[in-house]
């Protein structure tokens, strides 16, 4: 199964949503058991704040996750959806990439990016999730990911001894399965 999920200025969410869904402790109506991810896929726009985002969510997989699945980038040659034809365009890589029995995370990126997920999701019979954080979680994981060292995104030495990376992750998230 793939896990395919948007991604704006805020890597928050998706790495939460993997550890859940493969412990299978996510909140849904029907009966939870642990999900098998063999990749992920991350849609996003470009911009220097989405890089950041993106250098930030890949750290932590490789360095906070036990064997993380493949970490595929789907960067769009687009600085934001504010337009239909921006929004087709999402909607069109994210087409590309679901199938029936994929989960597709909602938490990150912008709300009429989320939708575009949410819709292709639903046409193709894929799940839907996001994971929740309360207001003053988000704010701490936010304020966090603003004073991280640039040096603990730089992994061509491995991880960094710094732990402050793996902090970014909130015990007290929440996912839940919407369909």
């Amino acid at each position: 199964m793939k896990l395919i999920s948007t991604l704006g200025t805020s890597p928050g969410g998706l790495v939460e949503s993997l550890v859940n869904l493969r412990r299978g402790t996510y909140a849904s109506l029907g009966v939870n058991q642990p999900v098998k991810i063999d990749e992920i896929y991350v849609v996003r726009t470009r911009g220097e704040e989405v890089e950041r985002a993106f250098r930030i969510l890949r750290a932590l997989l490789l360095c906070c996750v036990k064997e993380s699945p493949p970490l595929r980038d789907v960067p769009l040659d687009l600085n934001d959806v504010d337009s239909p034809e921006d929004y087709a365009k999402f909607r069109g890589a994210v087409l590309k990439l679901v199938s029936p029995g994929d989960y597709v995370d909602v938490t990150g990126g912008r709300k009429v990016m989320s939708v575009a997920a949410a819709v292709v999701a639903r046409e193709r019979g894929a799940h839907v999730l996001t994971t929740l954080i309360s207001t003053k979680e988000y704010a701490r994981v936010t304020e966090e990911a603003r004073k991280l060292n640039e040096n603990s995104l730089d992994l061509s030495a491995g991880c960094s001894k710094d732990t402050s990376l793996c902090s970014l992750l909130s015990p007290q998230a929440v996912t839940v399965l919407l369909h």
